[in-house]
């Protein structure tokens, strides 16, 4: 009999320890920092599951306007410009480009080249370069979502030197790029960051 007694008055206090126990572990998550590869990947995986003029979720818009930037919802006329190089490497294996983008009103224009090579010269037995450009603002009556998805891409085999000239242009209100380049060599990839 004292044994149930005890056990019924330590049950709840158990369960209330665990209860903080758990919150403490959803505190503690948040507070954890994501690497760029992390933050690469988790802007890959919701860019491939949204259609261009799809509204993200709450919590995938809010992800994108963190690591992004937060869009303006002005549509007035406005000029802005932007140039980045970039680069990275796999082993004997480097890449390396550029792209320049302007705004004007509603329209963002942006033109780039993309470059993947040995660094010895050697043939490798594939070789690739990729640029995808991926655009974020206000679609439908106030919501946020993908308005521009766009990959410019070039592989070859039995190459030492693989690369790739791009352009475009898209229209959206409160726009946020976002550019993913990548190199593939032999099966692997590699991403190149931002200089």
């Amino acid at each position: 009999m004292l044994k149930k007694i005890m056990r019924l008055a330590l049950t709840p206090l158990l369960v209330l320890g665990l209860t903080f126990s758990g919150f403490g572990m959803a505190f503690a998550s948040l507070e954890v920092e994501l690497s760029d590869l992390q933050i690469r990947e988790k802007l890959d995986e919701i860019n491939t599951r949204y259609e261009v003029g799809e509204e993200l979720s709450e919590e995938d818009a809010s992800f994108v306007k963190e690591h992004l930037g937060s869009p303006s919802e002005n549509a007035q006329l406005m000029q802005e410009g932007g140039h980045e190089t970039f680069s990275g490497s796999l082993g004997s294996v480097e890449g390396f480009g550029f792209i320049k983008y302007t705004k004007e009103s509603l329209r963002t224009s942006f033109e780039g080249y993309i470059n993947v090579q040995t660094k010895d010269l050697g043939k490798r037995s594939s070789l690739g370069a990729e640029a995808r450009i991926t655009a974020y603002g206000i679609i439908g009556s106030g919501g946020f979502g993908k308005i521009f998805d766009q990959t410019y891409s070039n592989h070859e085999n039995n190459s030492n030197y693989v690369a790739r000239n791009f352009a475009g242009s898209f229209e959206g209100i409160g726009s946020i790029l976002d550019f993913n380049y990548r190199g593939f060599v032999d099966g692997n990839s590699f991403n190149l960051y931002v200089n």
